[in-house]
């Protein structure tokens, strides 16, 4: 019988690098649409994934339904995107070509082909106005601040426009996503938070960070199971998936600190408008996760297990390609 076969776009990411492993290991085909060719030492380069070279923010409709047409996937996971926050505000056409107008030609080609389209977004289509004893609930009104989370908002809509009534539909929003790719996998582009705080600790500097900026941050490989099974058991409409521990930047800051046996006196607790008031952002933004975990039948991971998770994970690294040695 032939495997089935799930479309990714973003898996130069490390997200989407997560989803396709976990997808081949539960016996998935991927199809991966890439913007530009895999670098010689990408986790997944000696891994069977089918790979086109297309850029989607030139992409036209003709040549993205003629290569969903080809692959005849069962879902695509819609990972890319522009996530970068000062990025979104210094090129806003940009953020609205990657963001909004590929999110909508992606939905549209799903809905062409019969595919499941599942589209990742952000805590950030939020405004962060709720008391700090709440959550965003997955009904909750949007109201984006800044162009990131606008054209993430605009990107749901689309999907939902392009897709309501026609074929299965799923926008998984998440939060602070950290963690290590795979064996060996610690660098990227722009380092996530864990990275950040291990690598700025590690060189002696002092670390200022908002106390009052809340999210749910999220184990990477935790995030990537929770997709696959909204692949497998065709879960549909809006869901936040993320780490089930909502908690401020400087005491997740704390908590890696512990992990890692790291110095905390370097870390200073500010204010968010004293480190860059020119963009604004969702101070409490974390995520409930209650209509997820009761979908899985399991909580995502707490910020203690993610942690953990990634802790064992570099540890069993060091053994096996490294020879114990730190």
């Amino acid at each position: 019988m032939p495997k089935k076969t799930v479309a990714v776009t973003g898996m130069t990411g490390k997200v989407g690098t997560n989803i396709v492993q976990q997808l081949l290991k539960v016996g998935y085909e991927v199809h991966a649409l890439l913007h530009t060719p895999l670098s010689p030492d990408h986790p997944l380069i000696f891994e069977h994934v089918n790979v086109t070279v297309m850029d989607l923010t030139t992409l036209s409709e003709y040549e993205l339904f003629n290569w969903i047409d080809n692959v005849q996937p069962i879902a695509l996971i819609h990972s890319a995107a522009l996530a970068d926050v000062p990025g979104c505000e210094r090129q806003p056409t940009l953020s609205y070509l990657m963001n909004v107008v590929a999110t909508r030609m992606l939905a549209r080609a799903c809905a062409h082909a019969q595919a499941h389209f599942i589209m990742l977004s952000t805590e950030y289509v939020f405004d962060g106005t709720l008391h700090p004893e709440k959550l965003y609930c997955e009904w909750d009104l949007l109201h984006p601040l800044n162009q990131y989370g606008k054209s993430k908002a605009q990107g749901e809509l689309a999907a939902q426009e392009e897709c309501m009534g026609i074929i299965l539909w799923t926008i998984c929003r998440t939060s602070v996503v950290y963690g290590l790719a795979t064996y060996g996998s610690t660098q990227w582009p722009r380092p996530d938070f864990l990275q950040w705080v291990r690598m700025t600790l590690g060189q002696k500097k002092t670390l200022r960070i908002a106390i009052d900026q809340i999210n749910s941050p999220t184990y990477v490989v935790d995030l990537a199971k929770m997709l696959v099974s909204v692949v497998e058991q065709r879960i549909y409409g809006v869901y936040h998936i993320a780490g089930s521990t909502a908690l401020s930047r400087y005491h997740f800051a704390l908590k890696i600190v512990q992990q890692y046996g790291l110095n905390d006196m370097l870390i200073q607790p500010v204010l968010t408008s004293e480190l860059d008031p020119a963009i604004p952002r969702p101070l409490n933004a974390g995520l409930c996760v209650d209509k997820i975990s009761l979908r899985l039948g399991r909580c995502p991971l707490s910020i203690e297990e993610g942690l953990a998770c990634c802790w064992e994970l570099e540890q069993k690294y060091k053994r096996v390609y490294m020879g114990g040695v730190a």
